[in-house]
């Protein structure tokens, strides 16, 4: 069982006729709704690959969007929501994307900061073998929250994968972490000339786990618990929209982790999942499944350095 913990929203996508332009009116061409949040994602296409996963983290609010997400999640039998919380007193968090002609995006986010979330127990990781857990910058309440399970899951002996660790101190210690997985974009936020593959090399000897940086469509270094290192690059595709990709790349690794393939054939199916999500369409539906993942993995150039 894998226990995906955290964001879980949902994500309004406006379809403009050209690029977002200052001081010029829009009119807004459509307007689609599919599921969004970093744990959500993760969670539907490990679930789409009957991969038993649990989700809970963000609380839902007793509202026509918290009613369509739990529909569309209720679709994937292997998905146990036993845990994800609704309450009266909470809103569902809504996302909204505006795509640009070239894959990327502006992405506004409403209510995160004081997202209410499913207090981190003890019984969260009943049969869990590998815990998900994503550090958002300014986050403080939620990243409190992964921190405590993360805490929790550790000292259960469950192995956890985590995403956006920049500094080390969103949770508490390093050590025992068995994968982390940031973008560059997060690392230069926080640290604007820093060198995001050396400051992957700095965590992983603290860690002493996998350490990843996905940098877009440019190659994407992974660093091995032995210390050998990775290079994979993402094939050239048609993107519509590049939101999630991050999480669906860290839905793969933990795909390959639970399976209990080596780091590099982890990353090959990684790559080529982040490269199906930027193709899909806008409105919810299901993800490819997975001979198509496998057939793309099969091209994935995968190198030691």
């Amino acid at each position: 069982m894998i226990l995906c913990y955290g964001g879980i929203a949902l994500e309004t996508v406006i379809e403009l006729p050209y690029d977002p332009i200052p001081g010029v009116a829009h009119i807004i061409c459509e307007e689609r709704s599919r599921l969004g949040g970093g744990s959500g994602h993760v969670a539907e296409w490990l679930a789409s690959w009957e991969v038993p996963t649990r989700l809970a983290g963000y609380v839902l609010g007793a509202d026509p969007d918290g009613d369509r997400l739990v529909r569309w999640l209720s679709a994937y039998p292997s998905l146990d929501l036993r845990f994800l919380e609704r309450s009266d007193t909470a809103q569902t968090l809504v996302s909204r994307t505006v795509p640009f002609a070239d894959g990327s995006r502006y992405l506004l986010c409403i209510g995160y900061a004081d997202v209410t979330v499913t207090a981190p127990r003890p019984e969260l990781l009943d049969g869990v073998s590998i815990l998900e857990v994503a550090f958002y910058h300014r986050q403080e309440r939620g990243n409190a929250a992964a921190a405590e399970m993360t805490r929790l899951a550790l000292a259960h002996g469950i192995r956890v994968t985590a995403m956006d660790v920049i500094t080390g101190d969103e949770v508490g210690a390093l050590a025992g972490l068995d994968l982390i997985i940031n973008s560059a974009a997060s690392i230069r936020e926080q640290y604007s000339n820093a060198d995001p593959f050396e400051h992957a090399r700095a965590l992983q000897a603290r860690s002493g786990g996998i350490v990843i940086v996905t940098n877009g469509a440019r190659e994407t270094l992974a660093i091995d618990a032995d210390g050998s290192t990775y290079r994979a690059q993402p094939p050239t595709v048609p993107i519509t929209d590049a939101t999630g990709a991050g999480d669906s790349f860290r839905a793969g690794m933990i795909y390959g982790l639970h399976q209990g393939w080596h780091l590099p054939e982890c990353l090959r199916w990684a790559t080529a999942v982040g490269a199906l999500q930027v193709q899909r369409s806008l409105i919810q539906a299901p993800p490819p499944g997975l001979d198509q993942v496998a057939s793309l993995a099969r091209q994935i150039d995968v190198h030691a350095q």
